[in-house]
């Protein structure tokens, strides 16, 4: 009511946020792409591709692939770090990335949207495209797969790595890769209706910390409250979290968190300033705000002459 806004968390909040998203996923594609068609696996594969791991280490039932972080789903798109291509029975493609120096990790997905099943098919997937992963050394990794035992005890157990055959997405991730020409293979392993288009995403994380908000321009009210969220690899050790009033000059601790923390809820001082900036600290890295914002109580009783 009265145009303010209200926390809140479940599905009910999640879809919203989500959809949300995904708009301006499609926005971002059409602008970098100059065109209208925007496909709508991609950006559902750059979404999961993307995600914050929570829970097990990869995909769980109960995170699923983890926490949506819209600004690394779209750095996959204006990356251009994307393949598209058409799988048939028995075909095998191989696509070439060359992984950059002191990449910590590499991720590698495809996704396709799958064909609807027969109500009494033993599985739900109908086509289904094997994805694998070459590394310069010969050594081949296999996709993430989970126990779908239906007990309390299977379905708890982490995720392992083997071929998958009931999911329409496989994610291969490598920790810590080598310098080089990776190969992403793809096969038809059963493919029953002629062909099936997919999408490939892949992304690279280094050990690197950054703000993402507030990051600069943004206004806000004396003894507001705003969530500070920052980027980092490193669950290492703690964070220092600081404040300046005068655009950098001089800085205010506002607290210390845990390492494996990306955000927290800090209340805004109660003073004007058209100099804000945020900084996050880890060991020698320092990351900061990329422009002032500012802290100004609303105008009240404003009135227009003409």
């Amino acid at each position: 009511p009265n145009n303010e806004y209200q926390a809140g968390s479940g599905t009910s909040a999640a879809a919203p946020v989500v959809s949300g998203i995904i708009a301006q996923l499609y926005q971002a594609y059409r602008e970098k792409y100059n065109t209208i068609n925007t496909p709508s696996a991609l950006l559902k594969a750059c979404l999961l591709n993307s995600a914050d791991d929570l829970g097990n280490p990869g995909p769980d039932y109960s995170f699923g692939w983890g926490k949506v972080n819209a600004f690394k789903a779209y750095k996959i798109l204006d990356d251009e770090n994307w393949i598209s291509g058409t799988a048939t029975q028995n075909s095998e493609e191989t696509f070439d990335i060359s992984v950059p120096a002191n990449a910590k990790e590499l991720r590698v997905m495809i996704y396709w949207h799958d064909k609807a099943a027969a109500p009494t098919s033993a599985k739900s997937l109908v086509n289904d495209i094997d994805l694998s992963v070459k590394a310069p050394s010969g050594d081949v990794h296999q996709p993430w797969v989970l126990n779908n035992n239906p007990d309390a005890t299977s379905l708890n157990l982490p995720a392992t790595k083997n071929a998958d055959h009931l999911n329409n997405v496989e994610q291969v991730l490598i920790q810590n890769p080598v310098t080089g020409t990776y190969q992403i293979h793809v096969k038809g392993w059963e493919i029953p209706f002629s062909q099936q288009e997919y999408y490939i995403v892949y992304q690279y994380a280094f050990d690197e910390l950054s703000m993402a908000y507030p990051n600069g321009r943004e206004s806000f009210k004396p003894a507001e409250q705003i969530v500070i969220h920052w980027e980092a690899y490193d669950n290492s050790s703690d964070f220092n979290l600081q404040y300046s009033t005068d655009n950098g000059t001089s800085w205010t601790a506002i607290t210390t968190v845990s390492g494996n923390l990306r955000q927290y809820l800090w209340t805004i001082p109660d003073f004007d300033s058209g100099e804000m900036l945020v900084q996050v600290k880890q060991g020698n890295q320092i990351a900061s705000s990329a422009q002032s914002f500012s802290i100004y109580e609303t105008p009240e009783d404003l009135s227009v002459s003409m």
